[in-house]
């Protein structure tokens, strides 16, 4: 300056960085400032660890503020991942997740059973909420009706039983002991004699207690010596096979180019489903959608019940009532997430599909449940999901099946119905359910499978989860490899299976009821239905109970129901052990759910069953659907058994017959309500 002093520096401060950390399942905490150098505190939810974590332990992470004026980059959480427990013998276990949150389902193998719970859940310390149950053997020959025929024994063996016709009786069936029937004459030579006389060209038949010899297959002739020459004649050989005579009989094989299938009925696997039903098509149409298809079944998809499905041309289907109209899905994460639009969606080849001008090409929508009287087409795909998944317990509930058969990709170029002649499509999407377990299952045909879309249109197959994410299983660079490959053991190629499965604790809770109910739908249920012969019978009427002082109000026996439900319960157990209740809603008695309430039993086995069946099939908090199976085995009061006689006063016009009636009348009479009530319940109770 012209002081001959510089001037003053102004100095340096340390840089600041902002409050806005994203941190992906958790939250940050800047307490330690926001300086160069300071740290903020970044804590994972429960439940979750910060991503580079291998033992579940690290749930926070410390963020530097950096020279640059921004925080280091936080690393994240992730779901704690619980593994998978070791499974006992004779278990399997159904898992499809292993982190936070997830359940495991945990069967018995047929012929064992447990007493353990079989769903645990993988809590937020990273630990399961329980142990694999411990499955033990079930004594067959005892617990089932008449396993084996009445000439047969019963022996059991390890998860099974086996069963072995008595002597002098014989296996009808092959099958150990399901039919046994006397020994036949075949079987005591003539079998052996029809046979070596003429070099195996004759067989040996029962006839009304004898036998007689007739030429085996493909032999004929008066001794049956000369050869039929099969191939000449009748041949069962299928397409693209070729039959060769042999003695006797005939084989079929194969010709070049179809290496695959049975030369008997065919050398060619058609991976597509073909159904008795016709179905609903659609044709000549271009980027269309379908209307939307109501579900009339329960169908679980991860977890949650959908009940609208809407095809669409373009290659998929939603699972949801509002249309979705994208030509094209999502080929990675962020692309999918955004073509989906909040719609679950189903895709086995999500691109621009045109089917206009095609004569028999277009697309069929099957909708199966298990309400139809022509089981065929369902079985079809029940014994798919039987051989992939060895679910022998799965009886499919519904099916969704939407199939493209001959169509093409749209081109600006080429009309469809002359691009159809060298790139043609054919594929199916089928949703199947049990009402608890859930499979996604994509057909592609290994002929009708050769489009060849344009560099700049994309393409893309996968399914959607509950958060809109997708599994893609294609895009545009690697779809040809689908009908190349299988996932499923024993699958042609082409077929492709997805579990999209998650159970919830409403799915556990009616999976218990039901075996509630099968376990003591009979011997318990005669018990209760026994003793409620003995039960003090619900009046129909809330004033009338208001007059029996044997009752007493309570209305915390049914919760949730607000002022119009009232409840009532008997204040003792009777000498039978029962103590009835009763609830009446706008004053009348309810006999079905919701407001039904069923006896109470002073047995404290048979109580605490009954609490344990009655919170799995019907109490708040679940879906109540299987209630009725509880209140067959313990049905609420219909009050039929009610008589008001004892506590009307004596009337003139009783009829002389009912002397015994008058009797009572007249003790009411004279001892008063409450003399003659002491004297009813004394009664009741045995003294």
């Amino acid at each position: 300056m012209d002081t001959g002093k510089w001037e003053t520096p102004r100095g340096c401060v340390k840089k600041e960085c902002t409050n806005d950390i994203l941190f992906e399942h958790g939250n940050v905490s800047y307490a330690n400032g926001s300086e160069y150098l300071n740290y903020a505190q970044a804590t994972c939810y429960p439940g979750y660890e910060i991503k580079n974590s291998i033992d579940n332990s690290t749930e926070t992470e410390l963020l530097q503020c950096l020279p640059t004026g921004h925080w280091a980059i936080p690393m994240g959480c992730k779901k704690k991942d619980c593994g998978l427990q070791e499974i006992n013998t004779h278990t399997t276990v159904e898992a499809p997740d292993t982190t936070f949150n997830a359940s495991a389902v945990y069967t018995c193998l047929h012929g064992y059973n447990t007493t353990n719970e079989t769903v645990i859940t993988c809590m937020s310390d990273g630990r399961w909420s329980g142990e694999a149950p411990i499955c033990s053997d079930i004594d067959e020959c005892q617990n089932r009706r008449r396993p084996c025929h009445y000439n047969a024994n019963c022996t059991n063996t390890e998860g099974s039983f086996k069963c072995e016709c008595q002597t002098g009786y014989r296996d009808l069936d092959g099958f150990g002991g399901q039919r046994c029937a006397d020994l036949d004459e075949c079987a005591f030579g003539g079998d052996f004699y029809c046979k070596q006389a003429l070099n195996q060209t004759r067989v040996c038949v029962n006839i009304d207690g004898a036998y007689v010899c007739v030429c085996n297959k493909g032999f004929t002739g008066s001794n049956c010596n000369l050869d039929i020459h099969e191939c000449n004649y009748n041949t069962s050989c299928g397409p693209h096979a070729v039959c060769t005579n042999t003695y006797g009989g005939y084989t079929c094989a194969c010709t070049g180019g179809y290496p695959q299938g049975n030369p008997y009925v065919g050398c060619f696997v058609p991976v597509l489903l073909e159904f008795k039903a016709t179905g609903d098509r659609y044709t000549n149409i271009d980027n269309e959608i379908i209307e939307a298809y109501q579900i009339s079944r329960r169908l679980p998809y991860f977890g949650e019940y959908v009940h609208w499905f809407r095809p669409s041309m373009d290659g998929f289907i939603s699972l949801d009532f509002q249309p979705l109209y994208n030509q094209y899905g999502g080929e990675n994460a962020s692309e999918w997430k955004t073509a989906v639009q909040n719609h679950r969606v189903l895709a086995p080849l999500w691109t621009n599909i045109d089917s206009r001008n095609i004569s028999d090409g277009g697309m069929w929508i099957h909708v199966f449940t298990d309400h139809q009287k022509d089981k065929e087409d369902i079985q079809k795909i029940q014994d798919l999901i039987h051989m992939y998944t060895n679910q022998t317990e799965f009886n499919v509930s519904v099916a969704l099946v939407a199939t493209w058969k001959h169509v093409t990709v749209h081109s600006p170029y080429e009309p469809g119905y002359e691009l159809v002649k060298h790139q043609n499509l054919s594929m199916q999407c089928i949703l199947v359910s049990d009402e608890l377990y859930t499979y996604l299952m994509f057909n592609y045909d290994q002929e009708q499978f050769s489009i060849r879309p344009l560099p700049e249109v994309p393409v893309a197959s996968g399914y959607t989860h509950l958060d809109y994410t997708g599994t893609i299983l294609s895009d545009r660079q690697n779809f040809t490899y689908l009908n190349q490959g299988t996932n499923v053991i024993q699958g042609p190629h082409g077929r492709w299976l997805y579990n999209v499965t998650v159970i919830t604790q409403a799915m556990t809770n009616e999976i218990l009821c039901k075996r509630f109910s099968e376990m003591y739908k009979v011997e318990l249920k005669d018990w209760i239905h026994e003793k409620l012969e003995f039960a003090l019978p619900c009046p129909c009427q809330e004033v009338l109970m208001m007059e029996d002082y044997t009752f007493t109000r309570n209305d915390s026996l049914r919760p949730g129901f607000g002022s119009h439900m009232a409840c009532y319960e008997s204040w003792f157990f009777s000498a039978y052990g029962i103590k009835q209740k009763c609830c009446y809603m706008f004053s009348k008695l309810q006999t079905q759910y919701p407001g039904a309430i069923a006896a109470e039993f002073d047995n404290q086995t048979v109580a605490e069953l009954l609490e344990k069946g009655y919170n799995q099939c019907c109490s708040h908090g679940v879906s109540q659907r299987f209630c009725n199976l509880y209140q067959k085995i313990n049905p609420p009061d219909d009050c039929s058994r009610y008589t008001i006689s004892d506590e009307l006063p004596p009337r003139a016009d009783i009829m002389p017959d009912d002397r015994g009636v008058e009797k009572e009348h007249k003790e009411v009479a004279d001892e008063g309500i409450l003399g003659h009530l002491v004297r009813r319940v004394r009664k009741m109770v045995g003294l």
